[in-house]
């Protein structure tokens, strides 16, 4: 008996070892494929759309969704750390995606005006008078 299985093993180990570096190759085709590549310009995240957002190293739909949700629910961003409000982004990830993010102005919303700087327009009307 002990014979027999090592002639087995002898005939087939040729066939396992292919098929071990078919599974191997096959991973590693798999896993290449769903590397992402991050956008080539930063996203403002109060106008990106959910795929746009899961171009974003780490954030897939799940976190994607919940970014959109809270941008509905609370308003645009006012800037992008503002995004560690939502559930799952840390500050690991947010490091990780900062560079690839920005906002652009938020229009303001009665629940989060937006200050306007110094000198900009919108003075009290004893400015204008003489």
């Amino acid at each position: 008996m002990q014979v027999r299985l090592t002639s087995i093993n002898r005939r087939f180990a040729p066939a396992l070892v292919i098929c071990a570096l078919i599974l191997a190759l096959a991973t590693g085709c798999i896993a290449e494929t769903k590397k992402k590549v991050p956008p080539s310009r930063p996203i403002d995240v109060n106008t990106a759309s959910s795929e746009q957002l899961q171009q974003l190293p780490g954030i897939g739909p799940v976190l994607a969704k919940r970014i959109i949700d809270y941008r509905k629910s609370s308003g645009p961003f006012r800037n992008v750390d503002e995004l560690m409000a939502v559930k799952g982004i840390s500050e690991k990830r947010m490091e990780n995606i900062r560079k690839y993010v920005m906002v652009k102005n938020p229009t303001p919303t009665p629940d989060k005006p937006v200050k306007q700087p110094d000198g900009a327009s919108g003075g009290s009307p004893s400015q204008f008078t003489s």
